[in-house]
C-alpha cells in the first residue's frame, strides 16, 4: 500500500487572491480536519474585524505594520498564541 507524500510542492503564486473583505484577501494553502495555513494580505489601513480563532495562530509579517488589541508588530516579527482571541 502506497501513502500519499506528507507534503506536496507547489507555487503559491499560481494561487488566486480570495477576497476577504474591505482591503483584506488571502490565499489558501492547506486546509484539514487540524487547521489551515494561509497567507493573508492586507491593504495600508485595512481593518479586520473582531474574530476569534480556534487553536492556535502564527503569522509572521512580511511588511508593513500590524496592530493588534493586545500587541503591535512590525514587519519580520514573528507572533504566536495558542490561546483563544477574540
Amino acid at each position: 500500500m502506497n501513502a500519499p507524500p506528507a507534503s506536496q510542492p507547489f507555487d503559491p503564486a499560481s494561487i488566486p487572491w480570495i477576497p476577504l473583505g474591505p482591503g483584506e484577501s488571502f490565499k489558501p494553502l492547506h486546509f484539514s480536519d487540524r487547521g489551515r495555513a494561509l497567507l493573508l494580505r492586507l491593504e495600508p489601513g485595512a481593518i479586520v474585524p473582531l474574530h476569534r480563532h480556534f487553536g492556535e495562530v502564527h503569522a509572521f509579517n512580511l511588511s508593513g505594520y500590524r496592530k493588534l488589541i493586545e500587541a503591535s508588530f512590525r514587519s519580520e516579527r514573528w507572533s504566536t498564541s495558542a490561546r483563544m482571541a477574540r
